[in-house]
Formats: C-alpha cells, sequence, structure tokens
C-alpha cells in the first residue's frame, strides 16, 4: 500500500473528496434537518466497501462519480478552477445543485448516484432513521386523488 492510499483502498483525496461531496448533499448540523454530521459517519470507508464488492465496470463509475464532481463540476458549473475541496461549505453545496439542475445529463446522472450512496450512509443510523421515518402530522399530508377519465373528458368537451 503506497503513502497515498488509505488502508479502505481509496487515495486519501478521495476519501477527502467522499466526505466533502456527502457532507454537500446532506449538510452537516446546524444547517442541515438530520442529527448527525455525515461526516462523523466514515463515508469513505463506507464508499470504499462499495467499490471493493463491486464488479471493476460498477468500481470504474463509482470512482469516477467522486472524480467528475470534485474535479470538473466546479469548473463547468461555477466556471472556477478548483477542486471542490478548495470550495467554501456554500460553493460545495451549489456545485451539487447545480449538477442537479444541469443540462448536463451526467451531472444530473451523478448527484442521483451519490445521494444514493450517501444516503445508505444514513440508513443505518437509528437516530436518523427517527427522524426520516418519524409521525406525520395529518395536516401536513397531501391528499392524492386518482382523477376520475370521465369526468376529465366531460368537463374537456
Amino acid at each position: 500500500m503506497s503513502k497515498t492510499e488509505t488502508h479502505e483502498g481509496l487515495f486519501v483525496f478521495e476519501a477527502r473528496w467522499v466526505a466533502l461531496v456527502f457532507a454537500a448533499i446532506f449538510p452537516e448540523p446546524p444547517r442541515g434537518e438530520l442529527p448527525v454530521a455525515i461526516t462523523q459517519l466514515a463515508p469513505a470507508t463506507f464508499y470504499a466497501r462499495i467499490c471493493r464488492s463491486a464488479r471493476w465496470d460498477h468500481r470504474f463509475i463509482l470512482r469516477a462519480a467522486i472524480w467528475i464532481t470534485s474535479l470538473v463540476a466546479p469548473l463547468v458549473v461555477l466556471g472556477r478552477f478548483r477542486t471542490l475541496g478548495g470550495l467554501s461549505v456554500e460553493g460545495r453545496e451549489d456545485v451539487l445543485a447545480g449538477m442537479h439542475a444541469s443540462n448536463i445529463y451526467l451531472f444530473r446522472q451523478l448527484v442521483f448516484l451519490l445521494k444514493a450512496q450517501a444516503a445508505q450512509v444514513f440508513a443505518a443510523r437509528p437516530e436518523v432513521r427517527a427522524v426520516v421515518t418519524g409521525q406525520v402530522k395529518r395536516e401536513e399530508l397531501v391528499t392524492l386523488r386518482r382523477p376520475n377519465v370521465l369526468e376529465a373528458a366531460h368537463v374537456a368537451a
């Protein structure tokens, strides 16, 4: 193992990028709504384990997602020649929000992929599950109803 690799198999800078990307997706307290900071949950260890257990082509995509988000996206989205780590917390969040709203399909899909991976880190935490699956007040619910096809046809005529 070289000095640039962590014991998990990611490069040291990749492990840092994973934490920064995940923290931009799920802002840490007090900015975010969840009771625990994702960076305290060893997201790089989780991500490295996913990469190790994946097929080579999936491993490539997972690592490329971090590289593109950390190196390419700040330049394309913000027009700034900085890595994600060189930006402020707000700047990192702006990069992810810009990727999400981008006309570039790859960017939108990378945000979806990374958000799904970050959500898995939280899924194992009881205090986060309690917030996410907590009771919802009845008045906060939106009533959904199936439109009556015959009614819609009558109104259109």
